[in-house]
């Protein structure tokens, strides 16, 4: 069985050392992707077909090039297309609320602090 693959590529040219949200969308009921920056539409297209579960690698900043240099951070994957208006709420909502976190609570700062006071 040929799985293919389905793309929609970003128009824009992403800023340097600035954070950025991107999302982005497939509806199988209409074969239509949609790609997002920041809460607003940058490219899409029509893809087609349904997704299937298999074991082939996902790729994420990854296409026909040029690649994602940089750093990709807290990914979602969720089982709806979403508007963008609810990519746009998620977006605002996740930065200041869900996804929001302190260094104390990233796995190597709770190590070191854990590895720390075990030598005292």
């Amino acid at each position: 069985m040929d799985l293919g693959s389905a793309v929609v590529i970003g128009s824009t040219e992403l800023p340097l050392k600035k954070w950025v949200h991107i999302a982005g969308t497939y509806d199988a009921a209409s074969g239509e992707g949609k790609l997002y920056f920041d809460g607003e539409i940058d490219n899409e297209g029509d893809i087609g077909g349904k997704i299937i579960t298999n074991n082939v690698v996902l790729w994420l900043g990854r296409g026909a090039g040029p690649f994602l240099d940089g750093y990709i951070d807290e990914v979602r994957i969720s089982n709806i297309a979403r508007t963008q208006k609810e990519i746009q709420d998620l977006m605002n909502l996740l930065i200041n609320g869900v996804l929001s976190i302190t260094p104390k609570d990233k796995l190597t700062t709770t190590w070191g602090r854990m590895k720390t006071r075990s030598i005292l």
